[in-house]
C-alpha cells in the first residue's frame, strides 16, 4: 500500500474519540477500532482499500443518524464522511451539488439565500448522502419529489476503490439502485448532484382536534388523501392518548389562502377542530418552526425507536379500532405521523426516469417514533414497536428502509419490493464479494432457503432464479 492520505484518524487514545466514536441514536452505540475522517473521495477510496488490505471490518457514516446504529460497528473502521459537506450552487441555481455529509439545515439555509430548495426530510441534523439514498421524503415530497428524484448525479467509491461518476448514461443500473435502494449497500457516495426547486414564501397550517375524535379525524384523513390536491404536503399527528389532541400540519407553495381552500374538502369531512390556524411565511421559517432546525442539538442524545410501514390503501374500521387501542395504550414521547406517500408527481417522474425506491404508489405511511432518555424503559419501549409493528402487519404493503428498525422488523423483502431481485443483480456485478454488508443490506446472490426464510414472494424468486442469483 502507498503512503496516500486516508483522512484524519481518531482512535480510543485520542481525547475526542468518545466523541467522534458516538452515533446519533444512544440505544446502539459501538467503540470501532477507529474513525477516519476523509475531506474527498480520494481518501474514502484509500480508506476503503486500506481495509481491504488489512482485512478490517468498516462501517460508512454520513451523518450517524443510521436508526439502528449500522453506520458503527465495535472493533472495526468508520469510514466517516461527515467533514464532506460542501456545497457549489451553479450559476443560474438549478442545481447544487452537496457533499455527503452536508446537513439537512444547513443546505435549506443556505439554498434559501439564492431563493432555491431541494425537496428533503425534516430532520435538521440528517446528512445528504443515506438521505438521499433511501428516499427522502419531506415538506415539500408530493408536491416537488422525493429527494432521492432530485438527484442527477453522484460521485461513488466502489469496491474496489475506484472513483464512479453515476447518473443516466454512466452506470445507470447502478445510478437506478442508488436512489432509493439504500446507503452503504452498492459503493461510498460522496456527493450528489441535485435539482432545485424556486421556492419563496409558503402558506402553512396547523389544525387541532381533540384526542376523542382520533378514529373520526384519521378516516376521514386517510379516504381524503388519494383525491388530494398535489400542491399540499400535510402530516397528521397522532399521539399516545395522554396528550390529549390529534393535530395536523400542512406546508404549500401556496398562499394561506389558496391553502385554505385546497385543504377545505378535508375540513368539510371531520370533525369541528379546536384551533384551525393558517399564515404565510417564509419556507426556510417553515421548515425552522416545523423541526426545530435552528437548534442544531434537536434529536441529539437521545434513546429512539421506530417504524415505518406503509400502506397500499385505507385501513378498514377493524384497522382504525387496532390504531386507536395501540396509541390509547402507549406511553411516554409516543407519536405515529401518517403522511400521504402517493402522489402523482412521485410516478411522473419516474415514468422517464426510473428509481429503485419502492413506494411510489403507496397511499400513506406511519412514521411510529418514540424517544426517551432512560435506558431501563428500552425494553418497555420496544416490546410496544413490536406490538404495533406485529399487530398492524397485516394491513402493511412494505417498509421505509431508512426508517425501521431491524430488530423490530427483521424483514429484508418489504423494505425494497419489486425492486428486491433487480437490486441483487446491481449488487453482485459492483459488488459481488459483499465488501459493504450489514445486517439489513442487499446480498449479491442468495440460496433456496435464504429465499424460503425471507419469504420472497415467488415473483421474486423467478426473477432472482432467471439471472443468476439464486442457487438451489
Amino acid at each position: 500500500m502507498t503512503n496516500e492520505s486516508i483522512g484524519r484518524v481518531v482512535t480510543a487514545a485520542d481525547p475526542d474519540y468518545d466523541e467522534a466514536r458516538k452515533g446519533w441514536n444512544e440505544c446502539y452505540q459501538s467503540n470501532p477500532r477507529e474513525i477516519v475522517f476523509c475531506s474527498d473521495a480520494g481518501e474514502v477510496a484509500a480508506a476503503l482499500r486500506r481495509c481491504r488490505e488489512q482485512q478490517l471490518l468498516f462501517r460508512v457514516r454520513s451523518g450517524g443518524h443510521s436508526l439502528e446504529g449500522y453506520s458503527s460497528l465495535d472493533d472495526g473502521v468508520v469510514i466517516d464522511l461527515s467533514e464532506m459537506n460542501s456545497l457549489s450552487l451553479n450559476a443560474d441555481g438549478t442545481e447544487v451539488v452537496l457533499g455527503a455529509g452536508a446537513r439537512l439545515g444547513d443546505v435549506y439555509r443556505m439554498l434559501f439565500e439564492s431563493g432555491v430548495t431541494v425537496p428533503g426530510g425534516t430532520c435538521p441534523r440528517v446528512a445528504v448522502g443515506g438521505l438521499a439514498l433511501g428516499g427522502g421524503m419531506g415538506y415539500l415530497s408530493r408536491t416537488c419529489g422525493l429527494l432521492t428524484q432530485s438527484v442527477v448525479a453522484m460521485e461513488v467509491v466502489d469496491a474496489t476503490g475506484t472513483i464512479l461518476t453515476v447518473d443516466k448514461d454512466n452506470h445507470p443500473d447502478l445510478f437506478w439502485a442508488c436512489r432509493g435502494g439504500g446507503g452503504g449497500i452498492f459503493g461510498i457516495a460522496t456527493s450528489f448532484t441535485l435539482r432545485t426547486t424556486p421556492v419563496s414564501d409558503v402558506g402553512i397550517s396547523k389544525i387541532t382536534w381533540s384526542w376523542d375524535h382520533f378514529a373520526e379525524v384519521f378516516d376521514a384523513y386517510q379516504r381524503w388523501l388519494p383525491t388530494s390536491d398535489s400542491r399540499v404536503n400535510t402530516m397528521l399527528a397522532l399521539p399516545a392518548q395522554h396528550y390529549g389532541i390529534v393535530a395536523m400540519s400542512a406546508l404549500s407553495m401556496t398562499t394561506q389562502e389558496e391553502l385554505e381552500s385546497l385543504l377545505q374538502p378535508l375540513l368539510d369531512i371531520v370533525p369541528a377542530p379546536q384551533e384551525a390556524q393558517f399564515s404565510t411565511v417564509p419556507y426556510v421559517d417553515a421548515v425552522s418552526h416545523e423541526s426545530d432546525l435552528l437548534d442544531p442539538q434537536v434529536y441529539t442524545g437521545i434513546r429512539f425507536g421506530a417504524v415505518q410501514p406503509y400502506f397500499d390503501g385505507p385501513l378498514d374500521p377493524g384497522g382504525i379500532a387496532l390504531l386507536r387501542r395501540l396509541h390509547a395504550e402507549a406511553r411516554g414521547n409516543t407519536m405515529t405521523f401518517v403522511l400521504g406517500a402517493a402522489s402523482e408527481v412521485f410516478t411522473r417522474l419516474a415514468e422517464g426516469d426510473p428509481v429503485a425506491y419502492p413506494h411510489l404508489d403507496a397511499l400513506m405511511s406511519f412514521d411510529v417514533r418514540i424517544d426517551w432518555t432512560d435506558a431501563s424503559e428500552d425494553q418497555g419501549y420496544f416490546e410496544w414497536l413490536a406490538e404495533f409493528e406485529r399487530d398492524m402487519r397485516p394491513y402493511t404493503s412494505g417498509t421505509y428502509l431508512n426508517y425501521n428498525d431491524f430488530n423490530i422488523d427483521g424483514r429484508l423483502y418489504p423494505r425494497y419490493r419489486e425492486s428486491f431481485a433487480r437490486l441483487v443483480e446491481v449488487k453482485h456485478h459492483y459488488d459481488p464479494e459483499n465488501v459493504f454488508s450489514f445486517p439489513a443490506s442487499i446480498p449479491p446472490s442468495l440460496t433456496a432457503d435464504d429465499a424460503q426464510r425471507m419469504e420472497l414472494p415467488a415473483s421474486a424468486i423467478s426473477a432472482l432464479r432467471a439471472s443468476g442469483r439464486l442457487t438451489e
